[in-house]
């Protein structure tokens, strides 16, 4: 009986590292995910900000001339 309980034990050992290891590739997958994705907002962000930068310094020069 001692040794079914040994068995046991190591073997819940075993299922829990697994589940650990499983639990950290998900948290990392989704991280990797998460910056994807930010990256791919911001990209698109960052060129409109500096496309309304040029706007702004044109139109003030267009102001000045007039």
């Amino acid at each position: 009986m001692e040794q079914v309980f040994k068995d046991h034990n190591s073997q819940q050992g075993i299922v829990r590292t697994a589940r650990e290891r499983t639990r950290q590739e998900a948290l990392s997958s989704t991280a990797n995910l998460s910056d994807v994705l930010v990256e791919a907002v911001n990209l698109p962000v960052a060129i409109a900000f500096r496309n309304q930068q040029q706007i702004e310094s044109v139109e003030k020069s267009l102001l000045a001339e007039v």
